[in-house]
């Protein structure tokens, strides 16, 4: 086989009942790529089917760890053996899109290989299908695609239509390695207490650093939210890894000499971490006991303290103004005291949690008296 375009990287434990749907959906692609399983020391028989397809196809290669390290480890044992120019991160009980790889070829040509590509990607629910989510929701023509300089890909990040998760997203190796990039080691793991958070931490910054990253509203990605999915535990250290993450991410930024930490770039930030809490909420609310809520709300205070965010700045944030009314919300169902923000007055809480709601309300009136005005022009 001639030097691969992309090697996919597909970190495996314990996928017995996915991982073939998996492999699969990454055959008979028309270019040359290479397939990387590494088996995390998995218990179940996720080593024999992923050995079968190393036998079976010359350019599927496979890697049994001794040692169970997490999936960031896998993923970094993945790039020191690919050999393509790009890498794309596979989570095994997730697929691809038929063809997919091809096409995603076919646009980083056509874009003259930029460092990062951002794609689509559907969302499934245990295998039941729920939606599409688009990297740019500004154009929701499918067929849409960009190239995009660093401060348009800033933009989209404050207006966090881009998710901090490493799959649905492809990474030219050079830049990758040229960076240094890499998810944290275990020692690191338990140094940052990030454990099933470190892509939150890490994929917002590897993106922020590309010069130049293409995006499309193709959905090469099929995302599956199961049960036997580490995103849907919610261990106490999962909540707290949660918030944690957004301060290692934060480092990460005011630590590169790169970036200036001004207003604008900490607004985007903000407006990342702010997403990515609610996104974590809105998963795990309904499984949460009451001491999780409890301890949600203070981690979450720690950081607004911490980077002194002021009540105007967290109501300008759509996605804080809706995680705190969801919060307050679910702590009123639950009758426990409503401790988040306990840092703000009572008046300038009701500010953040009403300040959108009003703005919307307004909107929608205003929609509501275009609407009376045309049926008058139509009546008459």
């Amino acid at each position: 086989m001639s030097e691969p375009f992309i090697s996919l990287i597909v970190p495996v434990f314990n996928k017995e009942k996915y991982l073939a749907r998996c492999l699969d959906s990454l055959l008979h692609q028309k270019l040359e790529y290479e397939v990387i399983i590494i088996d995390d020391c998995s218990q179940d028989s996720s080593i024999k089917i992923a050995a079968q397809y190393a036998e079976r196809y010359d350019n599927f290669h496979f890697i049994a760890l001794a040692e169970n390290k997490g999936v960031g480890n896998a993923r970094n044992i993945g790039v020191e053996h690919a050999q393509g120019d790009y890498l794309l991160f596979i989570d095994s009980d997730d697929w691809c899109t038929l063809m997919s790889i091809s096409r995603i070829q076919q646009l980083a040509e056509f874009y003259g290989y930029p460092d990062c590509g951002v794609f689509a990607y559907n969302r499934y629910l245990e295998g039941k299908y729920q939606k599409i989510v688009l990297p740019n929701r500004n154009f929701q023509d499918p067929s849409f695609h960009n190239l995009l300089e660093p401060s348009r890909l800033l933009n989209l990040l404050r207006q966090t239509n881009i998710c901090g998760s490493p799959w649905n997203k492809i990474y030219k190796r050079e830049f990758w390695l040229s960076h240094g990039f890499s998810w944290p080691t275990v020692d690191q793991l338990k140094e940052q207490q990030v454990e099933g958070s470190e892509d939150f931490s890490l994929i917002p910054y590897v993106l922020a650093k590309a010069q130049q990253i293409m995006i499309a509203n193709s959905a090469y990605y099929n995302y599956d939210l199961n049960v036997d999915s580490a995103t849907v535990s919610v261990a106490d250290d999962r909540v707290a890894a949660s918030v944690r993450s957004a301060f290692v991410l934060r480092d990460r930024f005011e630590n590169d000499p790169n970036f200036i930490m001004n207003e604008g770039l900490a607004a985007t930030i903000d407006a990342m971490v702010f997403a990515h809490f609610r996104h974590f909420f809105e998963h795990k609310k309904n499984t949460c006991s009451d001491d999780q809520i409890k301890q949600f709300s203070t981690i979450f205070n720690h950081y607004i303290q911490h980077y002194g965010l002021t009540p105007q700045e967290i109501s300008e944030i759509h996605q804080a103004q809706k995680l705190f009314s969801e919060v307050k919300c679910e702590m009123e169902k639950r009758a426990l005291e409503f401790d988040l923000l306990s840092m703000f007055s009572t008046q300038e809480v009701e500010h953040i949690v009403s300040a959108r709601p009003k703005l919307a309300k307004k909107k929608k009136n205003s929609l509501q008296r275009i609407v009376k005005k045309l049926k008058k022009v139509v009546n008459h």
